[in-house]
C-alpha cells in the first residue's frame, strides 16, 4: 500500500469568488490580483493482484476546485488503463457532483512512452447540475542515458452557474516540456520544468460577456530524495517568468504569483 501526500499554494489564480471582470468597463480594478489559493491532495493506492490495482484520492485544484476520486488500474510493461467516478465540490460546499475519468497508456520499456487522459462530469449525459468540470491531457516521453525528456499538453475547465443568467468560466491551456534527470542507485532525482500558458476567467451576466486572460512563459522544477525504501520526499517551485495580460486588465509583478509544492510518498510494507 502507498501514500502518498502533497500541498502547497498557487498564487497564479483568479479569486474563486470574483464576479466581476477586470475587462468590465465598471471594474475600477485593472490589475490583476494574484489569490493565494491552496492546492493538494491526498492519495491511497494498492495492488489487488499483480495487474490490477485501486486509487483513492482527495484532491483541490485552482482550476478544478475539490474533489474525490476513485480509480481502478491495470497495468502491463506495455500498457495501461485507468478508470473510475469522482465527485467535485466547490469551496461553497454546495450541491456536490459526479463525473468519470479515466487515461490510457502506451509503453516500449527503456524507448519510448505516451498517455492519454481526461474527466468530465456526468452533465453532457443529461444529470444535472450547476457546474460543469473538464480536463484532457496528452504526454509522450522518451528514455535517454541518465535523462527522460517529455513533452505534455493539457487542458482544464471549470464552469460555474450562479444563477440562470450568471456563470463564470476558469480555464487553463498548457504546453510544458520536462526533463528528469537520474542516476542508477544515486536516491536523488531531479525534473526541470518550462513552457507556455494561458489561463483565462469568462464572465457571463444578463448578456454582457467579458474575458480576462493571462498568457506566460513559465519555468520551475522538482526534487525528490529517496531517504529509505520506504520514504520519499519531493520539493518543487514554478514561476510564471514572461507574463502578459489581454487589456484593458494588466498584470501584476512576476514574482507575486509563484507556485510552491512539497511532499512525500510512504510504502507501508
Amino acid at each position: 500500500m502507498e501514500l502518498d501526500v502533497t500541498g502547497g499554494g498557487n498564487f497564479l489564480t483568479f479569486h474563486p469568488q470574483k464576479l466581476t471582470a477586470y475587462s468590465d468597463p465598471a471594474s475600477a480594478m485593472k490589475q490583476f490580483q494574484p489569490y493565494p489559493f491552496i492546492i493538494g491532495s491526498i492519495g491511497l493506492k494498492d495492488d489487488i493482484s499483480e495487474t490490477l490495482s485501486y486509487n483513492i484520492r482527495l484532491s483541490r485544484d485552482s482550476i478544478l476546485r475539490n474533489s474525490v476520486e476513485g480509480t481502478l488500474s491495470l497495468r502491463t510493461d506495455n500498457f495501461s488503463l485507468e478508470f473510475g467516478p469522482f465527485i467535485g465540490m466547490t469551496d461553497t460546499l454546495e450541491m456536490p457532483f459526479m463525473g468519470m475519468l479515466g487515461s490510457i497508456g502506451f509503453t516500449y520499456p527503456g524507448i519510448v512512452f505516451f498517455s492519454l487522459s481526461a474527466s468530465s462530469n456526468l452533465t453532457r449525459l443529461g444529470f444535472t447540475s450547476d457546474h460543469t468540470r473538464e480536463s484532457a491531457a496528452v504526454k509522450i516521453g522518451f528514455w535517454m542515458p541518465f535523462m527522460i525528456p517529455s513533452f505534455t499538453a493539457s487542458y482544464k475547465n471549470f464552469t460555474q452557474q450562479i444563477s440562470e443568467t450568471h456563470f463564470i468560466q476558469d480555464s487553463l491551456t498548457r504546453l510544458q516540456v520536462s526533463i528528469d534527470f537520474h542516476g542508477k542507485n544515486f536516491p536523488i532525482t531531479i525534473r526541470l520544468d518550462g513552457g507556455y500558458q494561458v489561463y483565462s476567467r469568462f464572465y457571463s451576466h444578463l448578456g454582457n460577456e467579458y474575458s480576462d486572460t493571462l498568457n506566460s512563459f513559465f519555468a520551475g522544477g522538482e526534487i525528490s530524495w529517496q531517504l529509505r525504501n520506504q520514504t520519499k520526499i519531493t520539493i518543487g517551485a514554478e514561476l510564471p517568468v514572461i507574463i502578459n495580460a489581454a487589456s484593458p486588465m494588466t498584470a501584476p509583478l512576476f514574482f507575486t504569483m509563484p507556485k510552491i509544492t512539497a511532499g512525500f510518498v510512504y510504502t507501508f510494507k
